[in-house]
């Protein structure tokens, strides 16, 4: 085959295999979209996203697209995050006060670490349904953060060290957060790649080591 004919059809297979790729990501990011006008509701009790064992402790009330959009968000984290818990539960928020009675304020997420260093997350299906995609998934990286911190030595392995300490002096501005939390909301802001992380740059370079270990 001469050249100048060669060219024109690498260059069509080149530009279409582009365009699949563009519309297959389009497709990817939105296939689980949340709609807060949703009715359909939620079927499902328990199913698995990955190895994660996801329980839908169901009241009657939960919508299929904030539970698919929550499994979707799941999905797509990376395994050094996911690796380190064991079981997600999608709850209402009358039962979120019931699991963490000392807490007076609204609480979207909690973590709790059993025997076997694997945690358990919590999500509170009420309020995040109140306050949508952006609450959603700072939520669920916040708390997955919490289960990574508390993998390796139970209470907390990372955001007990020296190295997060000073990064903590140096930058929380939230006096209700102890370092725990600090750790677990830079940890979302960092996995978010928001800019307010990478604008601090021995902040974001101290969970780029994490990823990269």
């Amino acid at each position: 085959m001469k050249l100048y004919k060669t060219i024109p059809i690498f260059l069509s297979v080149f530009f279409g295999m582009v365009i699949f790729s563009i519309a297959a990501t389009i497709w990817e990011e939105n296939f689980y979209k949340f709609d807060a006008n949703d009715t359909v509701l939620a079927t499902e009790t328990n199913t698995y996203v990955d190895n994660i064992h996801v329980y839908i402790e169901q009241d009657g009330n939960m919508k299929e697209s904030l539970v698919n959009y929550i499994k979707d968000e799941i999905h797509k984290m990376p395994e050094y995050l996911k690796n380190k818990c064991d079981s997600v539960y999608i709850i209402s928020d009358e039962q979120m006060t019931q699991q963490d009675e000392q807490d007076e304020q609204d609480v979207y997420g909690f973590t709790e670490q059993y025997e076997k260093q694997t945690s358990t997350i919590y999500l509170n299906y009420d309020l995040l349904n109140r306050n949508g995609g952006k609450e959603i998934k700072d939520t669920i990286y916040h708390e997955f953060w919490h289960a990574f911190d508390m993998y390796v030595v139970f209470p907390y392995e990372y955001s007990s060290n020296s190295g997060m300490e000073e990064l903590y002096k140096k930058y929380n501005d939230d006096e209700d957060d102890d370092i725990s939390e600090f750790f677990a909301k830079q940890g979302a802001n960092y996995s978010l790649d928001t800019n307010g992380i990478r604008n601090k740059e021995d902040l974001y370079a101290y969970y780029e080591a994490i990823e990269k270990v």
